[in-house]
C-alpha cells in the first residue's frame, strides 16, 4: 500500500537489442474497483532508480486539489518579425526555465534562432 492505495510492483532485469543491461520496473495502483494506473520505467541496470520518489508520491487528489489544477495545453504559434526564442518562451505557462523548456519542446539547440513564419509550440494554460 502506498498513500492508502493498494499497490503492486515488479522488477525485471533484461537487455536492449543493442545489448545494454537495463532494469524494467512496474508499479500498479488501484484507484477503485474499476480503475488502476501503472508507471513503467526503464533504467540502466548499473544506475540507482531515479524514480523511487515518484513511485511513493502517487496518491488520490482531494476534491480541492483537483479543482486547483490548471491544465496546460500545447499551442502552435507562427513566429512574426521581431519574435525571439526569449520573447515566445516568456509566454510559456511556467514560472521557471521558460527558455530551456521552449528550446526542448521545439528541438532547438542553444543559440538557434527563430525565423519569420516558423511554427513553434508553446505551453499555455488551458
Amino acid at each position: 500500500t502506498i498513500n492508502g492505495l493498494p499497490t503492486v510492483s515488479g522488477v525485471a532485469n533484461t537487455q536492449t537489442q543493442s545489448g545494454q543491461q537495463v532494469r524494467v520496473t512496474v508499479y500498479g495502483y488501484e484507484f477503485s474497483a474499476t480503475n488502476a494506473y501503472a508507471i513503467v520505467s526503464i533504467t540502466l541496470l548499473s544506475a540507482n532508480d531515479p524514480f523511487s520518489s515518484l513511485y511513493q508520491s502517487v496518491k488520490k487528489l482531494t476534491d480541492a486539489e483537483a479543482k486547483a489544477i490548471r491544465p496546460r495545453r500545447v499551442d502552435i504559434v507562427t513566429a512574426k518579425a521581431g519574435d525571439t526564442v526569449e520573447s515566445l518562451a516568456a509566454r510559456m505557462a511556467y514560472s521557471d526555465y521558460k527558455t530551456e523548456r521552449f528550446r526542448v519542446l521545439n528541438g532547438m539547440a542553444p543559440g538557434a534562432t527563430l525565423r519569420k513564419g516558423q511554427k513553434v509550440k508553446i505551453i499555455v494554460l488551458g
